[in-house]
Order: C-alpha cells, then sequence, then structure tokens
C-alpha cells in the first residue's frame, strides 16, 4: 500500500507553472523532459510530487527563470478581482518592463513610472483598463527602442539629435 505522501500529485496550477517556466526558458520538448527526469525522476510534469514539483522549479530558477508570482495579491473568486487587472496582464507588464529595462530600474523603476504616468504606486492597484494602456506604451517603448538602434546601425553618418520615445 502507498502512502499518502507518495501518490500526492500537484494541482493543476502547478503544472501550468510547469509550462509557463518551460515556455519563457524556450526549452524544446527534448530538453524539457531531460530536466524533468534528471530533476525529478518523472517523464511528464503530471507524474510530479510536491516535492518534485519543487525540484523542477529550483532547476527552473537555476536556468534562468523567474517566478511572477509575488505579483499575486488577494483576490475575491476564482483568482480573478473585479475591474483590476488580470495576473497574467500583471505579469505580462513585468516582462515587458524587465526587456525595456534592462537589468536598471527593477520594480522600483517601474513603481516610479506607475505612479508618474498611471497615479498608481504599484501594479496590484492597477485596473484593467490602465494595465491595457501600460501594455500598449511598453510596447511602444519597445519598438521606438528597437527602430532606433535599426536606425543607428543603418546610418553611417552622424544623424541629427534622435527622437524622443513615444513615453
Amino acid at each position: 500500500m502507498k502512502s499518502a505522501q507518495s501518490t500526492a500529485r500537484v494541482t493543476s496550477k502547478q503544472i501550468a507553472l510547469v509550462h509557463v517556466a518551460k515556455a519563457r526558458l524556450g526549452m524544446n520538448d527534448n530538453a524539457y523532459r531531460t530536466m524533468l527526469f534528471r530533476a525529478a525522476s518523472v517523464k511528464s510534469s503530471r507524474e510530479l510530487t510536491p516535492a518534485g514539483f519543487r525540484a523542477v522549479m529550483e532547476e527552473f530558477a537555476r536556468l534562468g527563470f523567474e517566478s511572477s508570482s509575488h505579483i499575486r495579491v488577494p483576490s475575491f473568486g476564482r483568482g480573478r478581482r473585479l475591474g483590476m487587472a488580470t495576473e497574467e496582464q500583471l505579469a505580462y507588464i513585468q516582462s515587458l518592463w524587465r526587456q525595456w529595462a534592462r537589468g536598471d530600474g527593477g520594480d522600483e523603476g517601474l513603481r516610479r513610472y506607475l505612479q508618474k504616468k498611471f497615479g498608481v504606486s504599484h501594479l496590484r492597484f492597477l485596473d484593467r483598463d490602465g494595465a491595457g494602456r501600460l501594455i500598449t506604451a511598453l510596447k511602444a517603448m519597445a519598438a521606438w527602442r528597437q527602430q532606433h538602434r535599426t536606425q543607428n546601425t543603418q546610418s553611417d553618418a552622424p544623424s541629427a539629435a534622435p527622437t524622443a520615445p513615444p513615453f
């Protein structure tokens, strides 16, 4: 007879987190399955135990995955806060901000930007519409940077003063 500890399985949310980490790290299926077996001696995320899940997440962290779970806030039923930004939007915003900031500014820089442009002191206070506007702004900032970088590499002659970013 197996003990309760050996038959316990992870939740569907934990399995989803494993797949998010796999995607964010850009792992192909072969590398992913090899890592699952190396870290937890399983062939599929559905076979993970709670201890195996922790081992897999530690391995993902070692490979560079950063969970956005620290932005989660108390919610009202089913993980959604009525009228507020979704967890997916918040995670996407943090990802876009990290790409934009390139290690400079971090969370404190994001909070200053939120306060200045949206009048909120933290992501958890951003409503759904504000999150959409922020995502649009961050995408525009990234596009501006890419365009500016492309113009600078294509031009041999010194150019006039660069245009200001769209923010």
